[in-house]
């Protein structure tokens, strides 16, 4: 009985996985499964578009298509061992957007969409004070990964090159990418959600709202948003979007959004 518990266990969690990852002498495969076309898709687009990008494309790996499966050069995982490494590559490109133009940080996020959302239970209120308060402040324009965290990162004859591009967005800026490589070894560190992590107060935070004149909670806020807006564009229907998961977005706009609004009463 335990060995037939077993093997349904295992079939259940391989038809709740949309890819598979593999590799063949120099070349690494990603299968997708039908469940998976969508995130296939938004992958393969992402990665012609950062190509397309001054910002991000000496870090791209092209990848080509064909049905169900992405292939691109293979290279070698950028392990915990060697986050310094990983930490030089994103802070030496924090350096370089500094001294570019800003636009309204609320301009890189898809707000029609998120408002469909409401329907299926996002906070229509929350929603519009997190507009309103990102359109208080701007960030550096560069496009953003939109996924920027140390599995992700490959070492390529020893240069850091990015792969996974599905929550690309063009309008984004790489200050998300910032937040959530540091908010994503966090949750390894406590294996906890993104939406639980970044609640903590951060030392590296409150510097990086120092370097762009703004605070540390709009910087998060602003963070969250990215997360939001790009998870739900993993999805062919907002209805498929889990009901714990948008719980998850409700809880983390209103921590956040009320810590903003007691610290400006307060200031």
């Amino acid at each position: 009985m335990s060995t037939l518990k077993t093997i349904v266990t295992s079939f259940i969690r391989l038809l709740g996985c949309y890819s598979y990852i593999f590799h063949w002498n120099d070349r690494s495969y990603k299968v997708f499964t039908p469940l998976g076309s969508v995130s296939k898709n938004a992958e393969l687009r992402g990665n012609k578009k950062a190509l397309l990008s001054d910002f991000w494309k000496e870090h791209v790996i092209e990848v080509s298509s064909s049905p169900l499966i992405l292939a691109m050069r293979k290279g070698d995982p950028v392990l915990m061992e060697k986050v310094e490494r990983a930490e030089e590559f994103i802070n030496h490109k924090l350096q370089i957007i500094l001294s570019k133009p800003g636009k309204k940080a609320s301009s890189a996020y898809n707000f029609n969409r998120l408002y469909e959302l409401c329907v299926f239970g996002l906070n229509e209120d929350l929603l519009k004070l997190s507009e309103q308060l990102l359109s208080s402040f701007h960030l550096p324009v560069t496009a953003s990964h939109g996924d920027l965290h140390i599995n992700n990162m490959i070492l390529v004859t020893n240069e850091i090159k990015l792969i996974d591009w599905s929550m690309y967005n063009p309008d984004g800026s790489f200050v998300n990418d910032y937040i959530h490589f540091y908010n994503y070894l966090e949750t390894l560190k406590e294996n906890q959600s993104w939406t639980v992590s970044i609640l903590k107060e951060h030392e590296y935070l409150k510097q990086l709202a120092k370097q762009l004149q703004t605070t540390d909670t709009l910087l998060k806020l602003s963070y969250a948003m990215s997360r939001i807006n790009g998870e739900i564009g993993q999805y062919s229907s907002l209805r498929l979007i889990p009901k714990k998961q948008i719980n998850k977005y409700n809880n983390v706009l209103f921590q956040l959004v009320t810590l903003i609004e007691r610290r400006k009463c307060l200031a």
